[in-house]
């Protein structure tokens, strides 16, 4: 089980930025080296690992996996993804917690189980974002971000995305006239599942506001803050 809210919890940070698990947009070892910063913050001993695949074979002593990769841009070979796979479904079956920071929010790994857990996924045809800059998105009111608000962020906003049912919506941003959820929570199973679709560039990190609500969402995701209360859809 994942390890209670005193001492110090285990986090594993999956990052792009080598072999098939990089794309030409998104710095990740940079955004990496800020997500690991608020990981510690946030009272986690964090083991960063470039080799995506072959480190999510074994997930055992991990109470939170957290992704910060695209999917790769060639298959895995199919003893490793099905490894992944088997070390996924045991990690969430135990209660495990599990975070998509930004492109992992909505895949790893062309993993059914992944994006189950996450509940999001990108749409062909529908999902975008408008080009990167400053945008002002808002804060729900839940019982993690403890009323609503605004922040600033320079990054991009992922937009139309499919969502399953259950995600408490943290941050949203409008456009079209539709709300479009960015940073959400759900629990799947006795798992605890977040995704957050900022996280570009390191510029998102320098946003206090993202900054301190994500170390909060990683606190909750690895069992190191009471559940929040019911699963409501607040899209």
């Amino acid at each position: 089980m994942p390890s209670s809210s005193e001492g110090t919890g285990s986090a594993l940070l999956l990052s792009g930025g080598r072999g098939p698990f990089t794309d030409p947009w998104h710095p990740f070892a940079e955004t990496s080296r800020r997500v690991e910063e608020i990981l510690i913050e946030a009272g986690y001993e964090v083991e960063v690992s470039f080799d995506v695949g072959a480190r999510m074979s074994d997930l055992t002593g991990v109470d939170l996996v957290v992704a910060n990769a695209p999917e790769p841009a060639d298959p895995l070979p199919e003893p490793v993804l099905e490894a992944a796979r088997a070390a996924l479904r045991t990690h969430l079956t135990r209660g495990g917690g599990v975070v998509g920071i930004h492109a992992a929010a909505v895949g790893l790994l062309r993993m059914p189980e992944w994006r189950s857990a996450l509940g999001a996924r990108w749409v062909p045809g529908r999902s975008m974002h408008p080009p990167l800059g400053t945008a002002t998105v808002r804060v729900h009111p839940t019982d993690l971000t403890h009323g609503a608000g605004e922040f600033t962020v320079v990054d991009e906003l992922y937009s139309h995305l499919g969502f399953e049912t259950g995600a408490e919506t943290l941050v949203s941003h409008e456009l079209d006239d539709e709300r479009h959820p960015l940073v959400w929570l759900r629990r799947y199973g006795s798992a605890r599942a977040a995704g957050d679709a900022l996280g570009h560039d390191a510029r998102s990190f320098d946003s206090t506001a993202h900054a301190e609500l994500l170390r909060e969402v990683f606190a909750w995701a690895g069992g190191r803050q009471p559940t929040v209360s019911g699963t409501r859809d607040s899209t």
